[in-house]
Protein backbone atom coordinates (compact mmCIF):
# COMPACT_ATOMS: atom_id res chain seq x y z
CA UNK A 1 0.00 0.00 0.00
CA UNK A 2 1.06 3.61 -0.51
CA UNK A 3 1.43 5.57 2.69
CA UNK A 4 0.23 9.16 2.30
CA UNK A 5 2.24 12.16 3.40
CA UNK A 6 0.67 14.27 6.07
CA UNK A 7 0.14 14.90 9.76
CA UNK A 8 -0.42 12.30 12.47
CA UNK A 9 -4.19 12.51 12.06
CA UNK A 10 -3.99 11.68 8.33
CA UNK A 11 -1.55 8.82 8.90
CA UNK A 12 -3.58 7.37 11.75
CA UNK A 13 -6.73 7.40 9.62
CA UNK A 14 -4.84 5.69 6.80
CA UNK A 15 -3.51 2.96 9.11
CA UNK A 16 -6.93 2.48 10.71
CA UNK A 17 -8.64 2.22 7.32
CA UNK A 18 -6.10 -0.38 6.18
CA UNK A 19 -6.68 -2.42 9.35
CA UNK A 20 -10.41 -2.28 8.68
CA UNK A 21 -9.84 -3.61 5.15
CA UNK A 22 -7.86 -6.51 6.61
CA UNK A 23 -10.62 -7.23 9.14
CA UNK A 24 -13.18 -7.21 6.31
CA UNK A 25 -11.02 -9.62 4.30
CA UNK A 26 -10.73 -11.96 7.29
CA UNK A 27 -14.46 -11.74 7.93
CA UNK A 28 -15.19 -12.61 4.28
CA UNK A 29 -12.95 -15.68 4.59
CA UNK A 30 -13.78 -16.46 8.23
CA UNK A 31 -14.65 -20.11 7.63
CA UNK A 32 -11.24 -20.77 6.09
CA UNK A 33 -9.50 -18.79 8.85
CA UNK A 34 -11.28 -20.83 11.52
CA UNK A 35 -10.47 -24.10 9.78
CA UNK A 36 -6.79 -23.23 9.38
CA UNK A 37 -6.33 -22.27 13.03
CA UNK A 38 -8.45 -25.10 14.42
CA UNK A 39 -5.78 -27.67 13.63
CA UNK A 40 -8.31 -29.76 11.69
CA UNK A 41 -7.02 -31.83 8.77
CA UNK A 42 -10.07 -33.54 7.26
CA UNK A 43 -10.36 -31.02 4.39
CA UNK A 44 -6.62 -30.66 3.69
CA UNK A 45 -6.66 -32.94 0.65
CA UNK A 46 -9.34 -30.81 -1.01
CA UNK A 47 -7.68 -27.55 -0.05
CA UNK A 48 -3.95 -28.12 -0.46
CA UNK A 49 -3.53 -30.71 -3.22
CA UNK A 50 -3.35 -29.92 -6.94
CA UNK A 51 -5.91 -31.01 -9.55
CA UNK A 52 -8.81 -31.13 -7.12
CA UNK A 53 -12.07 -31.32 -9.05
CA UNK A 54 -14.36 -30.14 -6.26
CA UNK A 55 -13.32 -27.98 -3.30
CA UNK A 56 -15.42 -27.38 -0.15
CA UNK A 57 -17.51 -24.32 -1.08
CA UNK A 58 -18.44 -23.66 2.54
CA UNK A 59 -14.75 -22.99 3.22
CA UNK A 60 -13.81 -21.22 0.00
CA UNK A 61 -15.55 -18.44 -1.86
CA UNK A 62 -15.98 -18.60 -5.67
CA UNK A 63 -12.99 -20.19 -7.39
CA UNK A 64 -10.04 -17.89 -8.08
CA UNK A 65 -8.25 -17.80 -11.41
CA UNK A 66 -5.16 -19.93 -10.90
CA UNK A 67 -2.75 -22.21 -12.70
CA UNK A 68 -3.80 -25.66 -11.51
CA UNK A 69 -0.43 -27.11 -12.51
CA UNK A 70 1.18 -25.24 -9.62
CA UNK A 71 -1.58 -23.97 -7.34
CA UNK A 72 -4.05 -25.61 -5.00
CA UNK A 73 -7.56 -24.34 -4.16
CA UNK A 74 -6.54 -22.68 -0.88
CA UNK A 75 -2.78 -22.05 -0.97
CA UNK A 76 -3.05 -18.44 -2.20
CA UNK A 77 -5.79 -17.50 0.26
CA UNK A 78 -4.03 -19.02 3.27
CA UNK A 79 -0.78 -17.29 2.30
CA UNK A 80 -2.67 -14.01 1.99
CA UNK A 81 -4.37 -14.51 5.36
CA UNK A 82 -1.00 -15.07 7.07
CA UNK A 83 0.55 -12.09 5.28
CA UNK A 84 -2.38 -9.87 6.26
CA UNK A 85 -1.89 -10.79 9.92
CA UNK A 86 1.71 -9.57 9.78
CA UNK A 87 0.65 -6.38 8.00
CA UNK A 88 -2.03 -5.78 10.63
CA UNK A 89 0.56 -6.12 13.40
CA UNK A 90 2.84 -3.67 11.56
CA UNK A 91 0.00 -1.16 11.16
CA UNK A 92 -0.90 -1.46 14.85
CA UNK A 93 2.73 -0.76 15.75
CA UNK A 94 2.75 2.31 13.50
CA UNK A 95 -0.39 3.67 15.16
CA UNK A 96 1.18 3.25 18.60
CA UNK A 97 4.36 4.98 17.41
CA UNK A 98 2.28 7.93 16.20
CA UNK A 99 0.85 8.18 19.70
CA UNK A 100 4.36 8.39 21.12
CA UNK A 101 4.67 4.91 22.63
CA UNK A 102 7.00 2.08 21.70
CA UNK A 103 4.73 -0.90 21.01
CA UNK A 104 7.48 -3.53 21.30
CA UNK A 105 8.75 -2.14 24.58
CA UNK A 106 5.22 -1.97 25.97
CA UNK A 107 4.68 -5.65 25.29
CA UNK A 108 7.80 -6.58 27.26
CA UNK A 109 7.48 -4.16 30.19
CA UNK A 110 5.80 -6.66 32.49
CA UNK A 111 8.27 -9.50 32.90
CA UNK A 112 6.11 -11.33 35.43
CA UNK A 113 5.00 -14.77 34.30
CA UNK A 114 1.36 -15.75 34.61
CA UNK A 115 0.22 -19.35 34.85
CA UNK A 116 -3.27 -20.82 34.72
CA UNK A 117 -3.46 -22.92 37.87
CA UNK A 118 -7.01 -24.17 37.41
CA UNK A 119 -8.27 -26.87 35.08
CA UNK A 120 -7.57 -26.25 31.38
CA UNK A 121 -11.18 -27.08 30.50
CA UNK A 122 -12.29 -24.06 32.54
CA UNK A 123 -10.27 -21.82 30.25
CA UNK A 124 -11.96 -23.47 27.27
CA UNK A 125 -15.36 -22.42 28.65
CA UNK A 126 -14.11 -18.86 28.97
CA UNK A 127 -12.64 -18.89 25.45
CA UNK A 128 -15.88 -20.13 23.89
CA UNK A 129 -17.86 -17.58 25.89
CA UNK A 130 -15.76 -14.78 24.42
CA UNK A 131 -15.97 -16.33 20.96
CA UNK A 132 -19.74 -16.75 20.83
CA UNK A 133 -20.42 -13.29 22.29
CA UNK A 134 -18.08 -11.73 19.71
CA UNK A 135 -16.22 -9.59 22.25
CA UNK A 136 -12.79 -9.73 20.56
CA UNK A 137 -11.99 -7.84 17.33
CA UNK A 138 -15.69 -7.21 16.71
CA UNK A 139 -16.31 -10.94 16.56
CA UNK A 140 -13.63 -11.54 13.91
CA UNK A 141 -11.33 -13.58 16.17
CA UNK A 142 -11.65 -17.33 15.65
CA UNK A 143 -11.95 -19.74 18.56
CA UNK A 144 -8.55 -21.25 17.77
CA UNK A 145 -6.96 -17.80 17.85
CA UNK A 146 -8.52 -17.04 21.24
CA UNK A 147 -7.39 -20.40 22.63
CA UNK A 148 -3.83 -19.89 21.33
CA UNK A 149 -3.82 -16.43 22.95
CA UNK A 150 -4.85 -17.92 26.29
CA UNK A 151 -2.16 -20.59 25.96
CA UNK A 152 0.46 -17.91 25.41
CA UNK A 153 -0.71 -15.62 28.21
CA UNK A 154 -1.18 -18.32 30.83
CA UNK A 155 1.57 -20.78 29.80
CA UNK A 156 -0.77 -23.71 29.39
CA UNK A 157 -1.40 -26.34 26.72
CA UNK A 158 -5.13 -26.54 25.98
CA UNK A 159 -5.12 -28.65 22.84
CA UNK A 160 -7.54 -28.74 19.93
CA UNK A 161 -10.49 -26.42 20.75
CA UNK A 162 -13.16 -28.53 19.04
CA UNK A 163 -12.07 -31.64 20.93
CA UNK A 164 -12.13 -29.84 24.29
CA UNK A 165 -15.54 -28.37 23.46
CA UNK A 166 -16.83 -31.89 22.82
CA UNK A 167 -15.82 -32.74 26.41
CA UNK A 168 -18.00 -29.88 27.62
CA UNK A 169 -20.98 -30.96 25.51
CA UNK A 170 -20.70 -34.54 26.80
CA UNK A 171 -21.11 -33.56 30.46
CA UNK A 172 -23.98 -35.44 32.05
CA UNK A 173 -24.01 -34.72 35.79
CA UNK A 174 -22.24 -31.37 35.62
CA UNK A 175 -23.57 -28.15 34.16
CA UNK A 176 -22.37 -27.60 30.61
CA UNK A 177 -21.05 -24.22 31.78
CA UNK A 178 -19.79 -25.28 35.21
CA UNK A 179 -16.91 -22.81 35.40
CA UNK A 180 -18.87 -19.84 34.05
CA UNK A 181 -21.59 -20.67 36.58
CA UNK A 182 -18.97 -20.67 39.36
CA UNK A 183 -17.70 -17.28 38.20
CA UNK A 184 -21.23 -15.85 38.23
CA UNK A 185 -21.89 -17.28 41.71
CA UNK A 186 -18.62 -15.84 43.05
CA UNK A 187 -19.35 -12.38 41.65
CA UNK A 188 -22.97 -12.41 42.88
CA UNK A 189 -21.78 -13.44 46.37
CA UNK A 190 -19.27 -10.59 46.49
CA UNK A 191 -21.94 -8.09 45.44
CA UNK A 192 -24.41 -9.46 48.00
CA UNK A 193 -21.75 -9.35 50.74
CA UNK A 194 -20.98 -5.72 49.90
CA UNK A 195 -24.68 -4.82 49.91
CA UNK A 196 -25.20 -6.49 53.30
CA UNK A 197 -22.38 -4.56 54.95
CA UNK A 198 -23.80 -1.63 56.90
CA UNK A 199 -21.23 0.41 58.86
CA UNK A 200 -22.13 1.02 62.50
CA UNK A 201 -22.91 4.64 63.33
CA UNK A 202 -20.37 6.46 65.44
CA UNK A 203 -22.14 7.85 68.56
CA UNK A 204 -19.07 9.34 70.14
Amino acid sequence: FKKPKGCKKILKKFYTDEIQKICSFRCYNQNLVNYYYSGATEMDAQLFLRKVEEHPHWLLKPKLERDERFSTPADYLVAKILAMEKIQLYLAEEIVKLEGTNFTENRSVDKKEYRWTGEAINLVELAYGLYYTGEINNGNAGIAEIVRLFEKIFNIAIGKPSRRFSEIKQRKRLSKTKYLDQMKTAIDKRIDDDDEFVPRPNFR
